[in-house]
């Protein structure tokens, strides 16, 4: 067996293996007991175009290539955190992986790569190595991850791994995985980007969310050598993956971020959710002591059909209720019949509300004690739109050709002339009184 460091972060207990290129990541626990196996572990993935035959996802493949390319160049260690840097000569890269200690077990991670050399990225992501595991385990594991449909949100599901999949028939390379992603800019639209794997016998559950700004994958896999008896059990998160067809180009001396995790590792004594909740409010800045209430008039309510008769009744409601913020959904502007082609110019002064006007329901929610809100898409515009007819040079481009389909077109904030136009729509909101 080789040497372990075991550090102990504010109930986090990162498990590091000694081997020849410095230390590596075995194991995050609720505990400090050593180990049962002495695998070691980089907190990534990092894969460049030549530097292997392709990757194949998260599997032992991937890992095993990679588990040894990097040396351990550095360990800066503080009481609410941990940096450790490694070196790929072959990769012509540097890492430095970041881990912040929010307290109650749960912790942020981001890793940043420097390009020494023109490289491209074909896979980028955070791994956390969990659980040891073996073929008799795949019962008293279990994993739980979201589903978001519209107006169905939040459907969470639990599975046992056998029954999602999780065998070890043979002695080659294990392939079983288990993963959620989603492709665009809802980053929410079909899988809330989390996974929450829990042990039935130990009580002990790893939780880790990501924060990306687009694409992004949750992946839960197993690492098993050829012929062994026993592996691990790992998550991992990110955006960049050559199955996507995410590609980054790093010249020499240029950097790229994963994704920010968020990973939670509970003994099943302390209050999950409260302990959560907690340290997210820490790392996000979140001050206001009392949560503000709002009320939306689309979901179970008015569907983008606003109306002065139907949303004074709810505004009325609402502020009995104690709602602080009454929000306008989708519908507000004045083309009805065909609101995907037109998003993009939002317009004000539209005979959705009748004769008093976008302004007239405005001031009727400042009337009953709150502040009015509004829904819109401010980087969307439809081929109907005039912004779009009138500026098609605003609009991002791929290959020459300008992006999406008839309903949306998206603006292209680098330049200024988008930039100023938005602008002015949040200014004549504001002047209306929109708040939100």
């Amino acid at each position: 067996m080789r040497n372990f460091k075991v550090l102990e972060k504010s109930g986090v207990f990162l498990k590091f293996v000694e081997t020849e290129n410095g230390l590596y990541l075995n194991s995050i626990a609720s505990a400090g007991d050593l180990p049962n196996n002495d695998i070691g572990f980089l907190p990534f993935i990092c894969c460049t175009a030549g530097g292997t035959c392709g990757s194949t996802g998260a599997d032992s493949a991937v890992y095993k290539v990679f588990i040894g390319e990097f040396r351990q160049t550095d360990f800066v260690e503080s009481e609410n955190s941990l940096k450790i840097k490694y070196r790929s000569d072959k990769l012509s890269c540097e890492t430095e992986t970041e881990y912040r200690f929010l307290g109650g077990g749960v912790f942020t991670c981001q890793t940043k790569i420097t390009a020494t050399k023109d490289i491209f990225l074909t896979d980028f992501f955070n791994l956390f190595p969990i659980a040891e595991f073996r073929e008799e385990y795949n019962r008293k594991f279990t994993l739980k991850h979201c589903i978001n449909t519209w107006q169905g949100e939040g459907q969470w599901y639990e599975n046992n791994l056998n029954d999602l999949g999780f065998h070890d028939y043979c002695n080659h390379y294990t392939v079983s995985k288990f993963k959620t992603e989603n492709f665009g800019s809802q980053t929410t639209g079909l899988y809330y980007p989390a996974m929450c794997v829990s042990d039935k016998e130990k009580r002990e559950a790893w939780y880790m969310e990501s924060e990306p700004a687009g694409s992004w994958f949750c992946e839960l896999s197993v690492y098993k050598l050829w012929d062994a008896d026993t592996g691990m059990l790992i998550l991992s998160e990110g955006s960049v993956t050559e199955t996507n067809g995410s590609i980054i180009a790093l010249k020499k001396g240029d950097s790229f971020q994963t994704n920010l995790a968020l990973f939670y590792v509970n003994n099943g004594n302390s209050p999950f959710f409260e302990n959560l909740y907690r340290a997210k409010r820490k790392y996000c800045g979140y001050s206001v002591k009392e949560p503000i209430l709002f009320f939306n008039d689309y979901m179970n309510c008015l569907w983008s059909s606003p109306n002065w008769k139907d949303d004074t009744a709810l505004i009325d409601k609402a502020a009995e209720l104690g709602a602080e913020y009454y929000v306008i959904d989708a519908g507000w502007y004045n083309y009805k019949n065909e609101p995907g082609n037109r998003f993009g110019d939002w317009n004000f002064d539209g005979e959705v509300f009748g004769a008093k006007g976008l302004d007239g329901i405005v001031g009727y929610i400042q009337s009953k004690g709150m502040k009015a809100g509004l829904w819109l898409e401010g980087e969307v515009a439809g081929e109907n739109s005039k912004v779009y007819k009138d500026h098609p040079d605003w609009f991002l481009t791929v290959q020459g050709k300008i992006y999406g389909n008839e309903r949306r077109k998206f603006l292209d904030f680098r330049k200024e002339e988008a930039c100023k136009f938005l602008e002015n729509v949040f200014d004549r909101l504001y002047a209306l009184g929109i708040r939100f």
